[in-house]
């Protein structure tokens, strides 16, 4: 069985902040970044299936729109057909005709659609990374079909989270943040509606995982690719590893 995390039964309800308790029912939970990159093309389905194999628990992926508004996966603007060795920009593409490419295992650009279908089929959770503003209510109803406690949501900026939260009241998002914010980490928190950090591992401190974890914070670290700190992680206490190596993170 995959580890979830489940909402409690009850809620503390604010004007500033939603505040929903979790349980983990795994140790730590395994999270493929961008699905399995080492054994097939990042935000790819097959990479996605590869990293459930290897005894994911969540898989992480990157959204983007698509020229005819449908969210789809790819990191960067623009991705590779490797049939032509062509550099296509994903937002001058309709989501058919970049489905249509081929990154490298004979399958092109997946959409948030498709993941969320097959990852509701597996019981495996979605960690949806924003990386253009303006499509939040896209991403939010491509997640729609997958329960609370199966889909988190990154990457966005301030105003982002905010029309998240407006459009999506009990949408689960998380907050990520750089070196200097971590140093006012609880006003951002309770600014803005969040119910997990995604962290930089170098970030994490037993002394900040506990300060988190005591107000009912999900905490992720990312994106840790050896097993020396996956251990050590995984003894502070921290939710969930992001990885590239899920091959690794089987063996916590």
């Amino acid at each position: 069985m995959h580890g979830t995390i489940t909402a409690s039964q009850t809620r503390q309800v604010d004007d500033d902040r939603v505040k929903i308790g979790r349980i983990v029912e795994v140790p730590v939970l395994k999270i493929g970044h961008r699905g399995a990159p080492l054994a097939a093309p990042p935000n790819t389905m097959a990479g996605f299936r590869r990293a459930a194999e290897l005894g994911c628990d969540w898989v992480e992926c990157d959204c983007r729109i698509s020229n005819d508004g449908v969210v789809v996966l790819a990191h960067d603007s623009s991705v590779t057909d490797s049939s032509s060795n062509e550099h296509v920009r994903v937002s001058r593409y309709t989501a058919e005709t970049l489905w249509s490419f081929n990154l490298g295992v004979g399958e092109g650009v997946p959409t948030l659609t498709e993941l969320v279908e097959w990852a509701k089929e597996s019981g495996i959770g979605v960690l949806a990374d924003v990386k253009v503003s303006g499509i939040e209510r896209e991403i939010g109803d491509a997640l729609a079909p997958l329960p609370n406690h199966l889909k988190l949501v990154a990457g966005a900026d301030e105003g982002g989270r905010k029309r998240f939260r407006r459009l999506f009241p009990d949408l689960p998002l998380s907050l990520t943040l750089n070196r200097l914010q971590t140093l006012t980490i609880q006003s951002h928190l309770a600014r803005l509606n969040t119910q997990a950090v995604t962290l930089e591992q170098s970030l994490l401190t037993p002394s900040r995982t506990a300060r988190l974890k005591a107000d009912g914070v999900l905490v992720l670290a990312w994106t840790v690719d050896d097993i020396e700190t996956m251990i050590r992680l995984k003894e502070m206490g921290v939710d969930g590893i992001i990885s590239n190596r899920p091959d690794l993170l089987a063996e916590l």
